[in-house]
């Protein structure tokens, strides 16, 4: 059994050239491609393997997570003409 592990999950994009596959990201530092039909996990990333700064009260969404705003992606999008994935993240960054 596979599925994101601390916080939440915040981004849930459809792979255009692969609609049986989805990307999801959230706050505990992973990036995972899901197989729909088949209902399993097809490969896991990680997001950025240093932790930054913590947050700061006020800045960026809230969270419960144990991870900082560097490793905690807001949103997946997968570039239809490449399949190249973008994400973006709680500290801002991309």
């Amino acid at each position: 059994m596979q599925s994101h592990s601390d916080g939440e999950v915040w981004g849930l994009d459809v792979n255009p050239s692969n609609t049986n596959c989805i990307t999801t990201c959230g706050d505990d530092n992973k990036v995972k491609t899901w197989d729909i039909n088949e209902r399993t996990c097809k490969s896991t990333g990680t997001l950025d393997a240093k932790a930054g700064k913590a947050r700061k009260a006020g800045y960026g969404a809230s969270t419960m997570a144990n991870t900082v705003p560097n490793q905690q992606a807001r949103c997946v999008s997968i570039n239809p003409k490449t399949g190249n994935v973008a994400l973006g993240f709680n500290d801002g960054s991309w």
